[in-house]
């Protein structure tokens, strides 16, 4: 879903993502229900406090059979707000489904802030940025994620700077708190495997730059979410650094622990089950050994070894 402001109006137009809205078992109304809660869910994204509501529950007059299931969005202020204008008794889940576009008329205080290059758009995208900011730390990398509709998902966010919300995580664009060119934020296009340049941004990588670049304990963090909580369930994969075979983020084995400098510890190293149960293996195997060549060299002795040669 993609969002247009103009002067007065508010542009929607449907992107390949975007399901149909029908008519359920709620009644008239219920597919025009779920399409404005997508527009609300981007709005959000946008940084826009908004609700969405009954219209006479807020004292508009209304009018027809269907009055009481004409719904509209709002700021959370009272500001401003969308409606369907001069047509309150078009259906705008059918005209939605039918063009792939309608119009939402705005009034009030009308807040757009248009062409701004500080105000990101993000649809299924990772978004990594120095949250954090507490005693003993200066910052520590906070993870978000926008799905295929705009939606925001907190991840982890931690400290004073970290963003419970999406509309905090683009304040700190707005307000210049973090920015591209001073590498407090990545973000990672999950929809591409390749670095890309796209709205200014220095880089835009898929799941494969972020899972190469950063610490592989995040990287485990981050794909155990998509496991449990993605809506498709994605396996997002990397690869062992011994024995380069791929395998699912949220089975990696951190390893490789030091210092950052600081008063935590980062890893270095990413690899997989069966490595690490190779590597022990060999390592038993190697105790047997030790243990066996003791035996003989105590059996040559004549005595029989004991734990206190240890």
């Amino acid at each position: 879903m993609r969002l247009t402001y103009n002067r007065f109006t508010v542009q929607v137009d449907r992107t390949d993502d975007d399901p149909k809205f029908r008519d359920g078992g709620d009644g008239w109304g219920s597919g025009e229900s779920r399409l404005l809660y997508h527009v609300k869910q981007a709005l959000l994204a946008d940084g826009y406090d908004v609700i969405k509501k009954r219209m006479y529950l807020d004292g508009h007059y209304t009018v027809g059979t269907s009055r009481n299931e004409q719904q509209y969005i709002r700021d959370r202020l009272r500001k401003w707000y969308l409606h369907a204008g001069t047509s309150p008794h078009v259906d705008l889940a059918e005209r939605f489904n039918r063009t792939g576009r309608i119009i939402l008329h705005a009034e009030g205080n009308i807040p757009w802030r248009k062409n701004d290059p500080a105000h990101p758009r993000w649809v299924d995208t990772l978004v990594q940025y120095k949250g954090g900011g507490y005693d003993g730390c200066i910052f520590e990398w906070n993870y978000a994620y926008y799905d295929r509709h705009g939606v925001f998902y907190s991840l982890f966010h931690s400290g004073r700077m970290g963003c419970p919300t999406s509309q905090e995580l683009v304040s700190m664009f707005v307000n210049q708190r973090v920015s591209y060119d001073r590498r407090d934020v990545y973000t990672y296009d999950l929809r591409r495997e390749t670095i890309l340049p796209a709205c200014g941004e220095p880089e835009l990588g898929g799941w494969h730059t972020f899972a190469q670049e950063c610490n592989p304990e995040h990287v485990t963090q981050v794909g155990e979410w998509f496991r449990r909580y993605d809506r498709r369930r994605r396996d997002f994969l990397t690869t062992c650094d011994d024995c380069g075979g791929a395998f699912a983020a949220a089975d990696l084995k951190p390893d490789g622990a030091k210092g950052n400098g600081g008063i935590g510890i980062e890893y270095t190293e990413k690899r997989c089950q069966s490595c690490i149960d190779a590597e022990e293996e060999r390592a038993e195997e190697a105790r047997e050994e030790e243990e066996r060549e003791a035996a003989e060299a105590a059996a040559e002795g004549g005595r029989m070894p004991s734990f206190l040669d240890d």
